[in-house]
Parts: structure tokens; C-alpha cells; sequence
């Protein structure tokens, strides 16, 4: 079927993990990693490891192959959205503000900065992956208005 086929060009092209390049046993070491991975041009890596399983199966069904994701990545044009990103990031990690919580039996850590949210996960495996679906601005609350 389609869908194993992609699984299987998935797993042929997957990079090995390496938690000692990019430690994801700590939110912090996390962000910090995924922020690595960014810069340097990792994003096979990157989407293979550092994002929850979801966001690598819609990463998978776009582009059918990490290596055509990565590739992706590498026009001018996404080059400045991912600097923006990480610059977002790199704000979040400094600032350190950092709340973490259980939904169900999602383990979390939300990074706030100003009216920005990003949200890690831990994984049974025990790695701390982004969940690019709470990426949010946060709308200030009723009474914050002015």
C-alpha cells in the first residue's frame, strides 16, 4: 500500500538519533537542540526526531521523504522564516519561563515569551519533542485590554 511504501522510504532515509549532538532528555536541552538542528541545516534530522509523531506523519504525506523535506527547506525564502523561527526560539529559551503540565497522558512544558507559546512533549522514549501545533501568540485576556 501507499502508505507502508512511504513508511518504508521514510524509514530509508531517516538519520540515526544522537543524543549526544542533540540531548532532548530536558525541555531546555530540547529547544536548545532543536534550535541547533535549525541553524546548521539539519532538518532531516530535525523533523525526524525533534517533532511529535504527527507532525512527522504531515511532514511525510507533504513530501514523501525526509531528504525531499529537507531539501525544502533549503530556498531563500524559508531560509528567513526558519531564522525568524529560531530567533523566536532562542528568545524563549533565555528567557526561561517555562510551565509544564499533563493533559490526558501528553506530559508537557509550554516556553512563554511576551504573547508567544511553544509547547514540548515528552515521548516514552523520554526525549522532549515540539509540538508545532502550539505555536501560538496568546490573545491577551478580556481584562488585559486597555
Amino acid at each position: 500500500s501507499a502508505l507502508l511504501l512511504s513508511g518504508r522510504l521514510f524509514a530509508a532515509d531517516e538519520p540515526a538519533i544522537d543524543a549526544a549532538k542533540y540531548p532532548q532528555d530536558a525541555p531546555a536541552k530540547a529547544l536548545g537542540s532543536i534550535i541547533k538542528a535549525l541553524t546548521g541545516g539539519d532538518f532531516a534530522y530535525y523533523a525526524a526526531w525533534m517533532l511529535i509523531p504527527a507532525d512527522k506523519e504531515r511532514i511525510l504525506k507533504t513530501h514523501e521523504t525526509l531528504t525531499k523535506f529537507a531539501e525544502s527547506r533549503k530556498t531563500p525564502e524559508r531560509a528567513q522564516k526558519i531564522r525568524a523561527q529560531t530567533e523566536l526560539m532562542k528568545k524563549l529559551l533565555e528567557e526561561n519561563k517555562v510551565t509544564e503540565g499533563e493533559s490526558g497522558d501528553v506530559k508537557w512544558a509550554r516556553f512563554e515569551f511576551g504573547v508567544q507559546t511553544l509547547q514540548l512533549e515528552k515521548q516514552t522514549d523520554g526525549r522532549w519533542v515540539m509540538n508545532s501545533n502550539v505555536i501560538k501568540k496568546n490573545a491577551p485576556k478580556p481584562e488585559e485590554k486597555k
